[in-house]
Parts: C-alpha cells; structure tokens; sequence
C-alpha cells in the first residue's frame, strides 16, 4: 500500500475515533449550575397537597408586601405531568400593604437535564386566555449587587371579563433567562448558547425562566409597569445570582411603552 493510502486511512481512522468520544460524551454532558437559587422549600397543587420538597428560592420577605397563601398560586397538575420530572419550581403571589390591590406574581422554571423544561412564555400567555397587545424588549438598570442592565421581554396583556367579555383586566408580563454566568430575554440566545456550551465544553446548561405578571385596570399600565420594574430591581438580587456586565450598565430608566408604540418583537 502506497504511503499517501496509508496516511488517508489513519486520518479517517484517528476522526472516527474522535467522532465516536464526541458522540459519547456528547449523549452524557456535564450538568452546569443554576443561576438562581435552590434550596428546601415545599411547593404545592392544585389538591393544596405537597408536590416539590426543593424549589426557587423567592423571597420570603419583601418590605411594603405580605405573600399570598401558597394554595392559591400552586403547580398544576398540567405543569406537572408534562414538563419532565427534574423541573423545578418557584412560584410566590406578592400582595401589597398599602391597600391599592397591586400584586405581583413570580414564576420561575429551572431545567434539569432536558431543555424540554423550558418553552416560550407566549404559549402559556395565550393558552391561559389572555391576548398579547404589544411586546419590547426594556432594560432595567439594577443596582445590587453590583450596577448592570438587566435585558427583559415586556408584554402587554389583555383579558375580557364577564360572560360577555365586555370588561377588560390588563396585565404587564415581564421575563427573561438566566444560567450560571449567563442572562438574555432572547430564546434565540438561549439555545444558541445551549448549543455552543455542548459542543465546546460538553456542558449543559442549566437555564431558568423567570417571569414577573401583575394585572390592572385599563389606563393603569404604565403606573403598573413602573412598580413591576421597581418590584424586580427589590426582589431579584434576592435569589439570582448570575448578574450582568458592570460596564455595560446605563442609568436610564426602563421606560413602559406608550399603548400603540410600535415595538420590537425579541423572542
């Protein structure tokens, strides 16, 4: 056999054996951290029974606010059933003290080792009734633990009320995803990161979707959105512990969109 055949077979010999340990270790990938919280903390269904002895770790104490009973914001049994079995959970219903009926509900979705845990918030949004009336992407300047711009999707909310559906409850949805060391309110993002982590480190990533809803009157949105905004920059230093970059930080004010403003759709 002539030197330029055998230098062809072991060349082919030498990628199959490298394809054959990236396929191994590529169906065996080293799980990442969170990049929130995870602790003891029971979560509960539809049945008021304990579904979750591990969950998010939201805050348990917010000044100006009081938490809802926990029956009433539980994991349904849908959630349960088709989300795979080493999701966790974090849900709190925050109430506000001052009597003005503004209160904050955060949900939180980690994946374990399938990505399946995680889908676009849009699905769920609509699935429950609600129509989405405008959508942008806004960043909310925190201050804790160090100064950055946090990137979130806001969506504007409707839902008709009464048997008629002659009445109209608004809601401000705001979310975004965080892994250890990373943070984007694009999906798109998410699994191109995803995919770049598997194929260079043989990493996954384990992703958590946050989202903060809050519902008002018609013509309250934009005082609702600025309290969400402020209700976010309290809490999620709480229990997120990947933040952004110090030095792309700005001081300007996420801003809520005026009804009718075009806007752009990030997801």
């Amino acid at each position: 056999m002539k030197k330029e055949s055998v230098k062809i077979v072991l060349i082919f010999v030498v990628l199959m054996a490298f394809t054959a340990v990236f396929l191994v270790r590529m169906r065996s990938p080293r799980l990442g951290n969170p990049g929130v919280k995870v602790g003891n903390a029971p979560l509960y269904g539809e049945k008021s029974n304990v579904v979750a002895n591990t969950s998010v770790l939201l805050p348990e104490h917010v000044p100006g606010f009081h938490l809802d009973d926990p029956i009433n914001t539980p994991i349904t049994h849908a959630e349960l059933s088709i989300l795979p079995s080493d999701t966790t959970f974090g849900r709190k219903r925050y109430i506000a003290d001052d009597g003005s009926h503004f209160n904050v509900q955060i949900n939180t979705i980690l994946m374990g080792s399938d990505r399946a845990s995680i889908h676009p918030p849009q699905f769920c949004i609509t699935g429950q009734g609600w129509q989405i009336t405008a959508t942008e992407q806004i960043n909310i300047p925190m201050k804790e633990p160090v100064p950055y711009d946090l990137k979130t999707i806001k969506l504007s909310t409707s839902i008709g009320l009464g048997r008629n559906q002659t009445e109209e409850l608004h809601g401000i949805f705001i979310y975004w995803f965080v892994a250890d060391g990373k943070l984007t309110p694009s999906r798109g993002e998410r699994m191109w990161l995803i995919a770049r982590e598997l194929l260079t480190r043989c990493k996954l990533d384990r992703w958590a979707y946050i989202a903060y809803f809050s519902t008002c009157l018609p013509g309250q949105e934009n005082a609702t959105s600025q309290r969400l905004i402020s209700f976010i920059q309290q809490t999620v230093p709480e229990f997120q512990t990947t933040t952004g970059t110090p030095e792309n930080s700005s001081t300007r004010v996420a801003q809520a969109p005026q009804r009718g403003e075009a806007v752009e759709n990030s997801f």
